[in-house]
């Protein structure tokens, strides 16, 4: 792929040393390049098919084919047909306030056939050093949020057979948080007793992504790529291959 010829260059080079910042993550987080590496590297469902990046880019994340609910990118942008048309990125209730959600999109699931079902998939970038409170209360907060949300949209009344699964990916920006990529997912306990049967399906998993630049260690690929991608350290052209290998 030439890069030369793509918005997502184009980015990196506006955005130049500081990729870091919340409005230059988000603008490089929407590019399918860069969307469907990180669904084939985190994601399960896509993590553990036979799907190439490629291929996920091309036949999951492709304008009204795999989405539900969209804004359209806006067209007169030089870069509208490289990044993906997001859902509604903006929760309000009248009792719980308002939740931005940094990227958010229905994705078809892989591997089942017709007619398809979709999961819903949050990424949030999260490059402030210091927070006053733990980043996994908000991750879970916003789970909920994700799921009740689809009251109305995807199910009505008591159909809570078609509530959809929920990721919410966290990337978490700072020094001396070590590199690394934990998976929370709703795990059933038998307490007592004997369970005669298990129907339970966990519809929420929070996925958290610590990059720490002054970590040596680079436990996986996908902490390579949003490490290169993310981090100020990194030159133009290093990001710029990180998205084509």
């Amino acid at each position: 792929m030439n890069m030369r010829n793509t918005g997502l260059s184009d980015h990196m080079i506006v955005y130049g040393l500081r990729p870091d910042y919340d409005a230059a993550a988000k603008r490089l987080l929407c590019h399918k390049i860069v969307l469907s590496r990180i669904l084939k590297m985190c994601i399960p469902e896509f993590r553990d098919s036979r799907l190439s990046a490629d291929e996920i880019a091309r036949d999951y994340l492709s304008d009204g084919f795999s989405f539900d609910t969209c804004f359209p990118v806006d067209q007169e942008m030089p870069d509208a047909d490289t990044r993906i048309q997001c859902s509604d990125t903006e929760d309000k209730t009248r009792t719980e306030g308002v939740v931005e959600f940094d990227v958010l999109f229905d994705v078809r699931i892989p591997g089942v056939g017709k007619p398809p079902e979709f999961m819903t998939v949050n990424i949030e970038f999260q490059g402030k050093q210091n927070i006053d409170y733990p980043l996994l209360n908000r991750a879970e907060y916003y789970l909920g949020r994700l799921i009740s949300r689809q009251n109305g949209v995807v199910f009505k009344k008591s159909e809570y057979q078609n509530l959809r699964k929920v990721y919410s990916l966290w990337i978490n920006m700072g020094r001396n948080r070590k590199n690394s990529c934990v998976e929370y997912p709703r795990i059933m306990a038998n307490v007592k007793g004997t369970v005669t049967g298990n129907d339970f399906v966990s519809l929420g998993t929070i996925i958290v992504i610590n990059l720490d630049e002054n970590d040596e260690m680079i436990p996986d690929a996908i902490i390579k790529f949003l490490g290169t991608l993310f981090t100020g350290s990194k030159t133009v052209e290093e990001r710029q291959k990180s998205v084509t290998e």
